[in-house]
């Protein structure tokens, strides 16, 4: 089976095989004990001063806790894996596992013939198999076991080569999968389950990044070139994680700006020395604001002034700075996901109180709101933080990030200074460093935020002034990629309100079709899915946010919103292989499908709509609709509390609507 599939994934990618490499199945335990092994090897080795220094700037940035500072423990739980130096394919032969919590019945029951999870095993091996094959292919060194927080470019790349494995895995998953598939649920685990997609934020956002970014990024490459696209990738690599996240950008040749910090020699003076000067690019910075800041950080650290007269005031002209589109705008302050103080209290920031005092924010505007605290009561982030933090990331052309560290600390100060598109950018991520970390000093002049933390109180300022008045950036050149590259065929597309057309163009209304008033939505959304000739309009606010959730698998794809006071509304399409899998899992969650009537000419479909009383005790409506016959089924799934505003409900109906009508 296993050269079956190297095979299969030659042909897949273009990409010759030449000297196959060795692939070894192994029982769980002994794929283990070789996994460790290797690891332990290379943290004793070479890489495990690097490895240590690594885990030093995650604490510095508060990604990592002090007794974290180890490279014990440092091996994963995955079960395949290329070892490069040795050309070597390892996997756990599954037969071995018990069964995965997706496929038992309600009586604990799996499956006859699961344990062949033929689906499965077969995009295990794939994916390793396609960077055994890259690497015959293309001067690709052997992944380091550090490549974050410092080193943006490393991850990029790892990015680019992890999503070209995914993507052919899905490939094989598609080609593979049958309505009767033993596995298939495995496969549709983040539309039967949007929790299950989740961003989990901070340093796991950066673990998982490569995959699932860099396979984002690679369908994006796919859809105008192909192969060929994802090879020139290979000779023109992506230089920062801004351009996984924004491939038009990419393709465009934007690249990041150089940023060069001073020498400080007052830190040599008292003893300091640096240990680590690398990039933290957009992804790290999405990792950065996405973990609250430490209790043991808050405590121990100094508050970092800002030197009278050195900073910019905020700048007058900018448009929904921490707000969100369609949502009430955030006082600056009132998005803290601090444990350690109350959410109704937060640390100034501005250097309105340079002492420290705890103050209480401004009282929020009018209007339809939503608890701006990271995470809800289960933990999940919540929709509206997210929305927030990639907003606050995105602008980013450059940074350069210094550790300096004193021989009787364990914890680097953090010395550093990011670069924007424009001030306004440059303000939004200066307020998100003063709440995700209010012990810090942030400074914004221009497009330029300096930062510095983790430094005795004076200085501190001291070292912020110099940053701030000797720092460079100079602008870098790269060609256009030769493929324009096109957007994925399953999508969310947004236009603000403000850029729309005098008249309707293009699927969008004109600006006085939209039915709000001139405090509603800032943007309107859509979801576009090419493959099965599908547009649905989604709720644009001014009480809907996105979901942090991204649904999409080799079998499935989609998105979800969630509602400010409860609600939730997902669409997507499916394989038509995946159609019983999903049915199932939506009977599950919404009751048992009928037949509905759907679309203008009396056709039906399968569904759900009634009423039910939701955890809250409140009523609130349930609705699924299942629409087959065209080359993926279309799924609108959602629950809605009852007695919401009119325009809640209209947006709701008209994405079921949609779905029928398409």
């Amino acid at each position: 089976m296993a050269l079956e599939v190297l095979g299969q994934v030659s042909e897949l990618r273009g990409l010759a095989i030449g000297e196959p490499p060795q692939i070894r199945v192994l029982p769980p335990a002994a794929f283990a004990v070789e996994r460790d092994s290797m690891t332990g090897a290379a943290v004793g080795g070479a890489w495990g001063d690097d490895l240590l220094v690594g885990l030093r700037v995650l604490a510095g940035l508060g990604l990592a806790t002090p007794d974290q500072l180890t490279t014990r423990g440092t091996s994963g739980g995955e079960i395949g894996s290329y070892d490069c130096e040795e050309d070597v394919i390892r996997v756990a032969d599954l037969s071995y596992l018990p069964p995965p919590p997706e496929l038992l019945d309600l009586h604990g029951e799996a499956p006859p013939g699961w344990r062949e999870l033929s689906v499965s095993l077969r995009g295990l091996l794939a994916h390793e198999s396609m960077h055994a094959l890259l690497r015959r292919a293309f001067p690709l060194a052997c992944p380091a076991p550090r490549m974050w927080p410092d080193r943006d470019g490393e991850l990029a790349l790892r990015a680019l080569e992890e999503g070209d494995a995914e993507a052919v895995l899905a490939a094989v998953v598609a080609a593979r999968a049958t309505p009767d598939a033993v596995d298939l649920d495995l496969w549709l685990a983040p539309l039967n389950d949007p929790a299950s997609a989740e961003p989990s934020g901070g340093f796991d956002y950066l673990m998982r990044f490569p995959y699932e970014a860099g396979a984002e990024f690679v369908r994006f490459l796919d859809r105008n070139g192909g192969n060929a696209a994802r090879d020139e990738a290979y000779r023109r690599p992506p230089e920062s994680t801004e351009a996984i996240l924004h491939p038009e950008r990419y393709v465009a040749g934007d690249a990041p700006m150089n940023v060069a910090l001073p020498d400080f020699p007052a830190l040599r003076d008292q003893g300091y020395l640096p240990a680590e000067t690398g990039t933290i690019g957009e992804a790290g910075i999405i990792a950065f604001i996405s973990e609250p800041s430490p209790g043991w950080q808050v405590l121990l650290s100094d508050v970092v002034p800002l030197p009278p007269g050195l900073c910019e005031p905020p700048p007058g002209d900018c448009t929904g700075l921490t707000a969100l589109p369609g949502v009430s705008a955030l006082p600056p302050g009132m998005s803290v996901g601090l444990d350690l103080i109350a959410p109704e209290f937060v640390l100034p920031g501005g250097g309105e109180a340079p002492d420290g005092m705890l103050a209480l924010p401004p009282s929020p505007p009018a209007g339809p709101s939503e608890n701006w605290a990271l995470r809800d009561e289960q933990g999940r982030i919540r929709a509206a933080a997210w929305s927030r933090i990639l907003a606050a990331a995105d602008g980013w052309r450059g940074d350069t990030a210094a550790f300096w560290l004193r021989a009787d600390q364990d914890i680097p100060s953090v010395i550093w200074t990011t670069a924007w598109d424009d001030a306004c950018d440059a303000e939004q991520f200066r307020r998100e460093v003063s709440v995700a970390r209010p012990t810090w000093a942030a400074c914004r002049r221009g497009s330029l935020v300096h930062v510095v933390g983790g430094l005795p109180r004076d200085t501190g300022g001291e070292v912020l002034s110099r940053l701030a008045n000797e720092s460079t950036v100079e602008a870098a050149e790269v060609e256009p990629f030769p493929f324009p590259g096109a957007p994925p065929p399953g999508r969310l597309e947004e236009r603000a309100v403000a850029a729309l057309g005098a008249v309707a163009q293009d699927g969008w209304p004109a600006p006085e079709d939209v039915p709000y008033s001139p405090g509603g939505p800032t943007v309107l959304r859509r979801w576009v899915d090419e493959d099965a000739g599908l547009v649905v309009p989604l709720p644009a606010g001014p009480y809907w946010a996105l979901s942090p959730a991204v649904l999409r698998s080799p079998l499935a794809r989609g998105i979800a919103l969630e509602r400010v006071g409860g609600g939730l509304l997902v669409v997507g399409t499916v394989a038509p292989a995946a159609v019983e899998s999903v049915a199932r899992g939506l009977s599950a969650a919404y009751g048992e499908l009928g037949e509905v009537a759907c679309g203008p000419d009396g056709s039906v479909a399968r569904g759900v709509d009634r009423l039910t009383v939701g955890e809250a005790g409140a009523e609130e409506r349930l609705r699924v609709l299942l629409v087959e016959g065209g080359p993926r089924a279309v799924v609108v799934a959602g629950r809605l509390p009852a007695g919401v505003a009119a325009q809640s409900r209209a947006e709701f109906d008209a994405a079921f609507a949609a779905a029928c009508e398409g």
